[in-house]
């Protein structure tokens, strides 16, 4: 927000309604040159999710060029100048930022990078600081094989899990932002008049078109990050409250949440190819269910090639359909993209939720839904001192 308490969706409505005004009073040529809009940095402080992944990319350029001449190979500046191909930092009339399968291309690259300086020159297993100078420490927990990353906001979940053996981050996603061309959802109809009252052709800037069809909530943004472990509780009155974590314990990996007559602590753990959190629970006034949240990116998406896998080896659905469980212990992630698997298994039973998470945005052929992960919610009810491990292990393809 700016010192006027306005959000950046807010600014550009009051920027575009600045450029009618010129314009209906046939002032904006004369004007235009000083009425021109923001400039390509000022993604990198909209959207979250584009400034991690620019920053990670500059970290990797960085090693790289440290690297003795005679390792920086062609193949890995190739790595490198693909994972900068620009398209998938910003949005602008095309999808940009919101089209998974561009960001995933950047982080494919940029971890088969990761991968091959994991040989000449692995990073510290361990690791604070602000790595994106947003203002947030983060915490980067690393094996050979997989690279996670906590941020220290008050949610304490990953902004980035990734796999070095199938080169994907499994946190690859986008929140739902307000946009200020969402406003043009409501004005569709008055819109699409446009162009038969002999007015003129509309601009690909002002066209109302619809890919997919939108309803009333699908375009409200999120409260809170779309995270992979973004925790919750549920009282006794049935409210659900999020959680505030605090850095907790000498060694990073480690939060506590507290509340009346409870603690909750959250602790990350990395083994080979598997992350483990492990939730514990103290206190004689426990909430009613402990709620964690994971938005995993696929790269399937909704698509054919996406589907889950119960312990049994049954199917019950694909990512993109809505799938409720009562109890579950296990359960795998199979994408026919990814070159392997994701399995999620709960040392207690959980209650399992899935849907998928779809954002809306406009490009050349309108507004449109795009899937951006599978949003995972897992439920239990917390004993005192009783431990609940909630693991995530990468499956390669043999």
């Amino acid at each position: 927000m700016d010192a006027a308490g306005r959000t950046p969706a807010e600014r550009a409505a009051t920027y575009h309604a600045l450029l009618e005004q010129e314009k209906a009073a046939g002032r904006f040529e004369a004007h235009k040159p000083f009425l021109r809009g923001g400039i390509w940095r000022n993604f990198m402080s909209r959207y979250t999710e584009a400034n991690w992944m620019h920053k990670r990319m500059l970290g990797a350029s960085r090693r790289l060029a440290e690297l003795p001449p005679e390792q920086r190979s062609p193949e890995l500046q190739e790595y490198l100048h693909r994972a900068q191909a620009n398209d998938a930092y910003w949005h602008g009339l095309f999808g940009g930022l919101y089209l998974p399968h561009l960001r995933r291309a950047i982080w494919n690259n940029l971890l088969m990078l990761e991968a091959a300086l994991e040989r000449l020159a692995p990073w510290p297993r361990q690791q604070q600081g602000d790595l994106d100078h947003d203002g947030h420490v983060e915490t980067a927990l690393r094996t050979p094989l997989i690279h996670a990353y906590v941020r220290d906001d008050g949610h304490a979940s990953l902004v980035e899990f990734s796999s070095l053996a199938v080169a994907h981050n499994f946190g690859d996603t986008l929140r739902a932002y307000a946009e200020a061309y969402h406003a043009k959802i409501d004005q569709a109809h008055a819109a699409h008049t446009t162009q038969d009252t002999g007015e003129g052709i509309t601009s690909a800037h002002d066209r109302v078109a619809f890919l997919h069809t939108i309803l009333p909530g699908d375009a409200d943004p999120d409260e809170r990050p779309r995270g992979i472990f973004v925790d919750s509780v549920i009282g006794s009155n049935d409210m659900l409250r999020p959680l505030d974590f605090y850095a907790a314990g000498e060694s990073p990996g480690t939060w506590a949440a507290t509340g009346p007559g409870w603690l909750i602590g959250k602790t990350y753990r990395l083994d080979g190819n598997t992350l483990s959190v492990v939730f514990r629970a103290e206190g004689g006034a426990l909430p009613k269910f402990i709620e964690t949240e994971l938005n995993l990116a696929l790269p399937s998406c909704d698509g054919y090639g996406g589907r889950y896998v119960l312990a049994d080896g049954s199917v019950p659905g694909g990512f993109g359909e809505a799938l409720e469980l009562a109890s579950m212990q296990r359960i795998t992630l199979d994408d026919s993209e990814l070159r392997g698997a994701l399995q999620i298994e709960a040392s207690q039973p959980v209650r399992f939720e899935a849907q998928p998470h779809r954002t809306v945005s406009q490009s050349e052929a309108g507004f449109e839904k795009i899937m951006q992960a599978v949003c995972i919610t897992l439920a239990w009810s917390p004993a005192s001192g009783v431990e609940q491990i909630i693991t995530l292990k990468i499956i390669p393809a043999s």
